[in-house]
């Protein structure tokens, strides 16, 4: 189920215009979304609470020749990266298991170059409560 899906071929698509870009993907959990970044741009940190699954992520990576690809563990609402290293944050099937969303995504928006936006194309449970969290993070 979540190897594969028409938002990973949409998420491809988005990817394929901006090759020089750093993504970060947060909650990558087996590097599904991560993997098809690497496809595309400059440079992927898949990024996960869990301490199995980067490590998983980072063998599959390897194994697919991704050496572009890192990995890291930790929480979503306390990310150890700089004020703007990113040029996009990716997130597939996690923000629901967030402890903090509110401060993951002041977390995202802090790190990342532009500002939080979200797909109209979501189906999720979680979606609208997102959109309302983001729109209280933007201002």
């Amino acid at each position: 189920m979540h190897a594969s899906g028409a938002d990973l071929l949409r998420l491809g698509d988005r990817l394929s215009e901006t090759p020089q870009a750093r993504v970060l993907d947060i909650g990558c959990g087996a590097g599904h979304a991560s993997f098809v970044a690497a496809q595309y741009v400059k440079e992927v940190v898949a990024y996960d609470l869990s301490e199995r699954m980067p490590v998983t992520a980072g063998e599959t990576a390897d194994a697919h020749g991704y050496h572009h690809l890192t990995t890291q563990q930790g929480y979503a609402k306390n990310l150890p990266f700089s004020d703007a290293e990113f040029d996009m944050v990716i997130s597939r099937y996690s923000a629901h298991r967030w402890h903090d969303v509110t401060g993951a995504l002041r977390e995202v928006r802090r790190v990342t170059l532009c500002q939080i936006s979200g797909c109209k194309r979501w189906r999720h449970c979680g979606t609208l409560q997102l959109y309302r969290i983001t729109a209280r993070v933007n201002g």
